[in-house]
């Protein structure tokens, strides 16, 4: 059995994991607030999809 390959962010999921990795589990609103100090759906829609692949 081949040892599994460790996954790597990509440069747009590193904010949302640095945010976790600080703070520890928020929501999804809380981590759009703190990485682009204002929320919209759209970008509600996008930080839950990167979220969502980990």
């Amino acid at each position: 059995m081949m040892p599994r390959e460790a996954a790597r962010a990509t440069r747009a999921e590193l904010p949302v994991l640095d945010v976790l990795w600080e703070r520890g589990p928020i929501t999804v609103r809380k981590i759009v607030d703190s990485i682009c100090g204002h929320h919209t759906p759209a970008l509600h829609t996008t930080v839950k999809s990167l979220q969502d692949r980990w």
